[in-house]
């Protein structure tokens, strides 16, 4: 395992066990999904288990089109941490809280969070996927996690 805690945006911040529903199961997701195709199997599943087939596929298709923004059009790398670290890093809570905001309908809080993940131009869009991520994603009847995501 690499390092990150010197890396910007990877540094430990706080517990993951401290964090709102919504903000945990934003970044277990991400993790999930930015592991690898096993992970993005996991997270399909558990986004169809909770929502059904159709809005499952919506969010999905929101969720990975946020995280792609991420990953293309960041500051600077966008770091995650492994699945089972019980910490979240700053890259991570700043998702987190940007899908819990816009989700509540926080637009330009939302927006503010968004400017510091990615170019200023690209804001708008991140913002308005996660306001459909995170209407969705705080009814999920259960906590995302697999066994991989529950891992030490």
């Amino acid at each position: 395992m690499s390092d990150l805690s010197h890396t910007p945006g990877g540094g430990a911040i706080g517990w993951l066990s401290d964090l709102p529903p919504t903000e945990s199961r934003a970044i277990i997701a991400l993790r999930l999904w930015s592991d690898t195709a096993e992970g993005q199997a996991e997270i399909r599943a558990a986004f169809e288990r909770d929502f059904g087939p159709e809005r499952g596929a919506a969010l999905l298709e929101n969720f990975e089109m946020m995280v792609g923004l991420c990953d293309r059009y960041s500051r600077r790398p966008f770091v995650r941490l492994q699945i089972g670290c019980r910490t979240m890093g700053a890259d991570e809570c700043w998702f987190a809280r940007l899908v819990a905001l816009a989700g509540q309908g926080a637009r330009e809080d939302a927006l503010l969070v968004a400017m510091a993940l990615v170019r200023p131009d690209i804001a708008p869009s991140l913002t308005a996927l996660a306001e459909r991520v995170g209407m969705i994603l705080p009814q999920a009847a259960a906590p995302i996690t697999t066994p991989r995501s529950l891992r030490p």
